[in-house]
């Protein structure tokens, strides 16, 4: 045995001892943790510390074992100091320590996105090497921040270009259209960085692997390629990206995206790059681009002044080119922030008298006025600057004025001698040009009045001729006259048009709308007798004019009066209307919370808080504050008192169509009295649709015409007598008659605007000097009723309206209903037939001869209608009757007829349950106590919905 086992073998004899020497060994290998743990943290925050010498020292103070290098480390190195980076890298590689380069840090970006991300191409190839030597292939595109799209901030194309050969030798296609956060991406980077040979180079690598570059999405600020590269005022971008779109027929954004930017053309003319002018806007004219020339940028300035203030007149040229070719103008009379940044002023400021001369032909041209009386300080004009600044500007500016017959506004102190004299001269030239002038006017008009004269001879004397052979030929045709007179005679029911008050004792007061019988139609000139239509006991004198003789063609019949035969044919359509599946009500039910007073406003925001598919659904109100349970009664007052908040002028959604009319349109200045007007507008249509939907009745009525537009049925010429009585009675003479000569009319009609100012506009052309004749006078008719049909100033009002209202109702509907249908639909019938109402009541405890029933229906007739229209809200909670006639009484969602129920005693008051149409009557002996007990029971109803 040897010498050392012998030594050896005596301590392993000895358990304590191997004990002792187990328990140095731990001590050992916990010590070396603990210094390896020590020295790894204080390299880390040496390398944090940008501290170059305490790396050094710590790495030489480790030789004896392995310092873990790992990629973390590499990271915040590049981040803090490339030398730091190269000797940790070194040391990896001395030690044999593998990196993972495959790994991602912070925002998900790689160890070679970092180091481009730093800028740092030194240590991407050192990268890159590493992973070359290691066959590592290195992920550059599935990152959230791929390299390339750092490598494409960076102000030279290098690497880019390392990244391409990576992925050429690797067979690696890049991913150039990835976007980060921000919707940033490589070509807008490299725009952004104003990188000529970086955007050549993604163009290139995109046409070799066939791939397709996006050139024009922006990002979230607003920014795509061709704004950054007119905005860095880099022309090479602008003709690469240009030449990129046209090879691969892609339209390039040439307008601003967001209004605190400018567009690509304002960024050229700031830059006063008239190569980048010309070629942006031959860009846009090969493609039919139309560049808004005239809007305001960020400064307030806009594209024309802003070359004018650079004294660029080839941009400006550039600019008239463009709009000529466009159809457009640009705007040279309108100046912004101050009256010094109006392109004429500013021109006359720059003396630059070349850019006047461009202005002024450009005006001329386009039929322009220049605004050469600007003030531009107190008492300073434009010929005041000129005169000081060059005389051959205000020699301009005189001439100017001289061919347009412009007085130039100017002051003697701010004026120089010399060009006052040459003012003057050209004042006192004009004064005899334009004396000339008015002479050879006046001799012009003489010659055309006597040739016009001459004409209106021959042709009134064509007109008698021609009446002359119409009444023989009429005298050869008694029966006519013999027909036409016995029509007259039939036609004894009419209808009062106008009101009219009795000023004699033998005539009679007649109201609009009332039914009277003619049993005279020649009494009296221009007079007939008759008597009222229900009580021939009245009658009198009244004026031919205000009556219109009542056909019983069915249309009429719906206009003046409803007939058996309309409603049982109105009865089909309704049916037919609510079979459709939209108007089917959704399950469930909707409660709508109201408080009366504030009805408007609590109304626009529950209906327009819910869909229309939630409005659909069983609607029930519920007032703030009363006790009243919604079993179809609240729906039917909330629908009546809406629709009179809704037709209440103080809001102004809604006016009068006429002065003798209670019949509603639109209210065209409704826009200057609510910001958001458009959107009660919807409201209001959806209030319309859902009275159709939930079988309510609204009480307000529009014109014939409103609701024709709603149908969207086109307008014509019988339409214009609900719209405008008085111009379709003069419109009607002036068909009827001949003369129309001697009326002195001409083309054109007074109109009211917003503001109640009263204007003349010209039906056509010259329409001012042009007299309306018996020849003409059909396209005179015929102006007129398109004017006053088609120019209601209402269009956004009337679209906002059919959204809410088509939003409820189906839109076929006007292949079902007409006019006259909507109108009966939405308001019921104003008139109430008692008999009808009677015939279609049940009773509870009582039967017709009932004492009480009797005294009842007798107090009803006695009521006047207003009275009776109360009695019937009282009842029913609407003051409407269905077209169709009180058997269609509607209540708690189904037909339910008008009820008197026995109740309580001779000192109780009436009580209604307008959910079930139903009156509780008390059993009153007298008819004085029933009439009075009902009234006082009316008025009490009024205000609101209680439990009694």
């Amino acid at each position: 045995m040897s010498k050392n086992n012998i030594i050896i073998l005596p301590f392993f004899k000895s358990l304590k001892i191997l004990a002792l020497l187990h328990l140095k060994m731990n001590t050992y290998n916990k010590l070396y943790n603990f210094i390896y743990e020590i020295n790894a943290s204080r390299l880390k925050k040496a390398i944090e510390n940008n501290d170059i010498v305490k790396v050094k020292r710590i790495m030489k103070r480790t030789k004896n074992y392995v310092m873990k290098v790992n990629e973390y480390l590499l990271c915040r190195a590049i981040g803090q100091n490339s030398e730091i980076f190269k000797l940790l890298f070194e040391y990896a590689n001395e030690k044999n320590i593998k990196l993972n380069l495959t790994d991602k840090y912070g925002y998900g970006v790689t160890l070679l996105g970092w180091a481009f991300k730093e800028k740092n191409i030194e240590i991407a190839k050192m990268i890159i090497d590493y992973a070359n030597k290691n066959s590592i292939i290195l992920d550059i595109n599935n990152t959230r921040k791929p390299p390339l799209y750092f490598a494409c901030e960076m102000k030279d194309a290098e690497g880019i270009k390392l990244l391409m050969d990576y992925a050429n030798k690797n067979n690696i296609i890049l991913n150039v259209n990835y976007k980060f956060w921000g919707k940033a991406y490589a070509l807008l980077n490299a725009t952004y960085s104003n990188n000529t040979e970086g955007v050549k180079l993604l163009i290139q690598y995109c046409n070799e692997n066939n791939l397709f570059l996006i050139v024009n999405d922006k990002d979230s600020y607003g920014f795509y390629p061709l704004l950054w590269a007119t905005r860095q005022n880099n022309l090479e971008i602008v003709k690469l990206l240009l030449e990129y779109a046209k090879k691969n027929n892609i339209i390039l954004t040439l307008n601003k995206t967001k209004h605190y930017l400018r567009d690509n053309i304002s960024y050229a003319v700031f830059y006063n790059n008239i190569e980048m002018v010309r070629v942006i806007l031959a860009y846009a004219n090969e493609n039919n681009i139309i560049f808004q020339t005239n809007p305001v940028c960020r400064n307030e300035d806009y594209i024309l002044l802003n070359a004018i203030k650079y004294n660029s007149t080839e941009v400006v040229k550039f600019l008239i080119e463009y709009t000529n070719k466009n159809n457009t103008i640009l705007t040279i009379n309108q100046g912004y922030f101050h009256i010094t940044d109006h392109p004429f002023i500013r021109s006359i400021l720059d003396n630059n008298i070349e850019m006047i001369k461009i202005l002024v032909n450009y005006a001329n041209e386009k039929s322009i006025m220049l605004n050469v009386n600007e003030e531009i300080e107190p008492k300073v004009y434009p010929l005041c600057i000129a005169s000081k600044i060059n005389i051959e500007i205000a020699k301009i500016l005189i001439e100017y004025a001289f061919d347009h017959r412009i007085k130039l506004k100017y002051n003697l102190d701010n004026i120089t001698p010399e060009v006052y004299n040459i003012l003057k001269e050209k004042e006192e030239e004009l004064e005899v040009i334009i004396k000339k002038e008015n002479q050879e006017r006046m001799e012009r008009e003489r010659k055309e009045n006597q040739e016009r004269m001459e004409r209106e001879i021959i042709e009134h004397k064509e007109i008698l001729e021609q009446g002359k052979r119409r009444r023989e030929e009429l005298e050869r045709q008694p029966k006519m006259y013999q027909k036409i007179n016995k029509k007259l005679k039939s036609q004894n029911l009419v209808i009062a048009i106008n009101n009219f008050s009795a000023i004699e004792y033998d005539q009679m007061d007649i109201c609009k709308n009332e039914f009277l019988i003619v049993t005279d139609w020649n009494c009296k000139e221009g007079w007939v007798y008759g008597h009222r239509k229900d009580n021939p006991e009245e009658k009198g004198l009244f004026p031919k004019i205000f009556i219109k003789i009542c056909e019983y063609r069915e249309e009429t019949s719906i206009k003046f009066g409803i007939s058996p035969a309309y409603r049982i044919l109105l009865e089909d359509k309704i049916n037919q209307l609510r079979l459709n599946e939209e108007m089917q009500i959704n399950n469930g039910s909707l409660k709508l919370n109201i408080d009366r007073n504030f009805l408007l406003h609590d109304s626009f925001i529950n209906i327009m808080n819910y869909s229309p598919k939630e409005l659909k659904k069983d609607l029930k109100i519920k007032y703030k504050g009363e006790d009243g349970i919604d079993r179809g009664g609240l729906l039917r007052d909330f629908f009546y008192h809406i629709s009179k908040e809704i037709g209440n002028t103080k809001y102004s959604f809604l006016r009068y169509s006429n002065d003798n009319s209670y019949e509603l349109e639109i209210n065209p200045k409704s826009n200057l009295y609510k910001v958001d007007y458009l959107k009660y507008f919807r409201f209001i249509g959806r209030i319309l649709g859902l009275a159709i939907f939930h079988k309510q009745y609204l009480s307000i009525n529009f014109t014939l015409t409103f609701y024709k537009r709603l149908l969207k049925k086109p307008l014509k010429f019988s339409d214009l007598e609900y719209e405008d009585p008085e111009i379709y009675k003069n419109i009607m003479w002036l068909k009827e008659n001949e003369g129309i000569d001697n009326l002195y009319l001409t083309f054109e009609l007074d109109t009211e605007d917003f503001f109640g100012n009263h204007n003349k506009i010209e039906l056509k052309p010259n329409g001012a000097s042009i007299n309306v004749t018996d020849f003409n006078k059909n396209e005179y008719i015929d102006l007129v009723i398109k004017n006053k049909l088609n120019n209601k100033n209402d269009k956004n009002q009337f679209e906002a309206l059919k959204q809410g209202f088509y939003e409820i109702i189906p839109e076929n509907i006007n292949s079902i209903i007409n006019e006259y249908d909507l109108k009966f639909l939405l308001s019921g019938v104003n008139e109430i037939k008692i008999d009808d109402w009677e015939n279609n009541t049940e009773y509870d405890g009582y039967n017709k001869e009932d004492i009480t029933i009797i005294n009842f229906w007798k107090c009803v007739r006695d009521f006047s209608t207003e009275k009776q229209k109360e009695l019937l809200f009282f009842a029913t909670g609407s003051s409407q009757v269905p077209v169709t006639g009180f058997k269609d009484l509607q209540g708690s969602g189904k037909i339910q007829h008008f009820k008197l129920k026995r109740y309580g005693t001779e000192n109780d008051l009436p009580v209604s349950h307008t959910c079930f149409n139903c009156i509780d009557l008390p059993p009153y002996t007298s008819y004085t106590r029933l009439k009075q007990k009902l009234l006082l029971a009316i008025s009490e109803g009024m205000d609101g919905f209680n439990i009694n």
